[in-house]
């Protein structure tokens, strides 16, 4: 793992003693590859992008005021956010246009409709000719969990527009609104996937009820490393991907 991308997990979960093993301190930095896509640059090789999409739950919008589908399994579960898919897919279509393998690229998104959302997405973009044919791995939780990559893009899904739900969020609001993203455990992994190079894209403001994402967002605006969807990928990258 990049120096850079252990400081946060080794600060939050392992009071800072995380060490690296010697004979990984000199390997090849693969994110200089993909140094437009970085705030920071290739030696700090993660960014976090704040994007305000709206969740869809089973076919419907949330309904924005923090009550709709307490209770229901199914709308913690049939959940996709298309601002983020597409977010997801122009940050792919970067990273193939700065020449990086597609198998060293791993999506991850707790949600299966999400993952579906991302695949059919990918069948309809500019680089749909590697979709089947290349070991680029789109993985819901549960394919993930076991595996980690190059370059991980992570799409956190749950969205919601209404300020008011968020200011004093009930126990029973953060569990329908974010769901298995409480879980700090799954944070712990989105952390340590990457090994070199880490895209977060979610509502930030959502996450940000949480005591720990609260302080991922704050550390990755710290360090100079956090974004909003406006505005990034730069023109520079852009200008690598239609060149």
């Amino acid at each position: 793992m990049h120096p850079q991308l252990r400081l946060l997990p080794s600060l939050l979960f392992y009071s800072g003693c995380v060490e690296e093993a010697p004979a990984l301190a000199s390997r090849v930095n693969k994110a200089s590859r993909l140094s437009s896509l970085f705030p920071q640059g290739p030696e700090v090789p993660r960014v976090l992008c704040h994007i305000a999409g709206r969740e869809i739950r089973d076919g419907q919008m949330d309904d924005m005021d923090g009550h709709f589908g307490e209770g229901s399994d199914k709308a913690q579960l049939d959940i996709t956010n298309p601002s983020e898919a597409d977010k997801v897919v122009e940050v792919i279509e970067r990273i193939f246009h700065h020449c990086a393998d597609p198998g060293e690229v791993m999506v991850v998104t707790p949600y299966e409709t999400q993952r579906a959302l991302i695949q059919q997405r990918l069948e309809a973009s500019k680089v749909r000719h590697l979709v089947h044919t290349s070991a680029l791995r789109v993985c819901g939780l549960q394919d993930a969990l076991s595996q980690s990559a190059d370059f991980v893009i992570i799409s956190t899904v749950r969205s919601v527009v209404s300020s008011k739900a968020i200011t004093q969020p009930s126990q029973r609001w953060v569990k329908d609104h974010l769901g298995i993203l409480a879980d700090h455990r799954l944070l712990s992994f989105f952390l340590t996937s990457a090994k070199h190079g880490l895209f977060i894209i979610g509502n930030m403001e959502v996450l940000g009820v949480d005591c720990l994402w609260r302080q991922v967002t704050q550390f990755f605006k710290d360090t100079a490393c956090f974004t909003v969807a406006e505005s990034w990928p730069t023109l520079e990258s852009q200008r690598y991907a239609t060149g």
